[in-house]
């Protein structure tokens, strides 16, 4: 169970950072580099044909 908090807080605050970033620039502050995801996004495949 730690894992899965673990990576909803790192995911969580790749949002932050990335919302952040869009308020800074709309404010017409400095833009920042891209931030990075915390964890590697792989692409989900629905798994219910499999079932089928």
């Amino acid at each position: 169970m730690r894992d899965v908090v673990e990576v909803v807080r790192a995911d969580e605050a790749h949002h932050r950072d990335v919302n952040h970033g869009f308020a800074n620039e709309l404010a017409g502050g400095p833009v920042a580099e891209p931030v990075p995801a915390a964890w590697p996004h792989e692409e989900l495949l629905p798994q219910w044909k499999q079932a089928a």
